[in-house]
């Protein structure tokens, strides 16, 4: 169509530029980074704001452009003349029309991957917190600590403590959890194994318990949901750990005090009876239901149920008597068989035999010849006259002579004499009695002569 006049020309439209005269149609589309409004002639207009120019920061031009677009949330433009924006990165996130993204850290309790939105976009679910800014992704988020519940989304620390007679694993979102019903929501980090529950029978749990306590050695935890032990063990049984009740009879977390042992109320493990005693029968309670060990036995090991040892040959086992060779016959004495009682019943080394050492089963030996050991003599050559002397005047004491043997009539000997050959014949002029020990000769009557 012919036009009359210039005023029927039609102005560019916009998004579009006019480059020369004359023509029918707009040249093209309005250049990618620019936007060109009504009666633009040229495709990346500049410093004409009224027409058109550089896309803005925070904006973005595509082809054609009349207006230019704000970049959509979760992205952002620092640069002019663009024709798309960029993705917001990692651990920011980014409303509509920013030119810049550090001015929206992500928050803590939040974590923001490329291209979030707005600040609460993506909270750390029930179960998890996290204390930090800044984070990038799902794993940032923290299981909740054991002990701990998380009972809320987009937290920055636990909620407090698990509750008392209950367990809290990990990432645990109430304070009484159960395992079955502990998850958190479509997007979880449920773990393999248990997160948390009840503490069970045999168990407690203080408030904060990460798992639970085995019932305490000495006590019984006997239902579930316990925050303390039931009470202590009864006496005559001990409860090891686990207990459930008061008085085990399982073996495993307790039992009836055996033999040889006694329990007193709260005990862990059996006191045994000490040395000296012990004790036939079950379930005691008391030190004193330890037997002190008979006159004649020792029971020289702890925790016996019958005495086992007689008292050796050398020693007397008086009542409660622990060692074997405490006490012993003393000196001058022995003890020639097994099971005495007291030290009465040690014999007194014989006439002819010494005793040198304590503990003896028999005489040490013979007493020596020249020497009288009478009744509990402690040497082979006493000389203290009590309990033995040198061989009396007149007589001769052979080696473990029982008694001094007089010397023949007619002979004579002096102290010490150890043989009949010792005893000396009486000369011409000397007397040597027959009526009495000879000892030394005495000179004859006047009037008297002696062969």
């Amino acid at each position: 169509m012919l036009l009359s006049t210039a005023s029927e020309c039609l102005p560019c439209p916009s998004g579009h530029f006019c480059g020369v005269s004359g023509l029918a149609a707009p040249s093209a589309p309005c250049s990618p980074g620019y936007f060109c409004l009504v009666a633009v002639s040229s495709p990346t207009p500049t410093g004409h704001s009224e027409k058109g120019g550089p896309c803005p920061r925070g904006h973005l031009c595509p082809r054609g452009t009349s207006l230019s677009q704000p970049c959509p949330a979760g992205s952002y433009s620092n640069l002019t003349g663009q024709a798309s924006c960029f993705p917001c990165p990692a651990g920011y996130y980014c409303p509509e029309s920013v030119s810049t993204y550090h001015e929206h850290p992500c928050p803590a309790g939040f974590f923001c991957p490329r291209g979030t939105k707005y600040a609460t976009q993506f909270p750390c679910p029930r179960g998890y917190y996290n204390p930090d800014p800044l984070t990038q992704s799902l794993d940032s988020c923290l299981p909740c600590p054991p002990g701990h519940y998380c009972g809320q989304e987009n937290l920055t620390q636990a909620s407090g403590p698990c509750d008392a007679g209950w367990f809290c694993v990990s990432t645990a979102w109430t304070a009484r959890p159960f395992d079955l019903d502990n998850y958190t929501s479509t997007n979880c980090l449920c773990p393999a194994a248990a997160t948390a529950g009840k503490c069970l029978a045999g168990s407690f749990c203080p408030e904060g318990s990460p798992e639970p306590r085995p019932c305490l050695p000495g006590s019984f935890c006997a239902t579930s949901g316990l925050s303390t032990p039931s009470g202590p063990c009864q006496a005559g049984y001990f409860c090891a750990e686990g207990a459930v009740s008061p008085a085990p009879r399982d073996g495993l977390t307790g039992a009836p005090c055996p033999p040889g042992t006694f329990c007193p109320a709260a005990s862990p493990r059996p006191v045994r009876c000490p040395a000296g005693t012990f004790s036939s029968f079950p379930e005691q309670t008391v030190p004193s239901a330890c037997q002190a060990c008979p006159r004649g036995f020792y029971c020289k090991e702890p925790g016996l149920q019958a005495p086992c040892w007689q008292c050796p040959a050398g020693y007397y086992c008086p009542l409660g008597t622990a060692v074997a060779t405490h006490p012993s016959c003393p000196v001058g004495t022995y003890g020639p068989r097994k099971g005495l009682r007291s030290i009465t019943e040690c014999l007194l080394c014989p006439a002819g035999k010494f005793c040198a050492l304590a503990g003896l089963a028999a005489p040490t030996g013979d007493c020596a010849a020249g020497h009288w050991c009478k009744g509990g003599a402690t040497s082979k050559d006493p000389a203290d006259g009590a309990r033995g002397l040198l061989c009396p005047a007149g007589h001769y004491c052979l080696e473990g002579a029982s008694v001094p043997a007089r010397c023949p009539p007619g002979t004579w000997s002096e102290e010490g004499n150890q043989t009949p050959e010792g005893c000396q014949d009486c000369y011409g002029g000397q007397l040597c009695s027959g009526s009495h020990p000879s000892i030394w000769p005495a000179p004859c009557h006047p009037g008297f002569l002696l062969p």
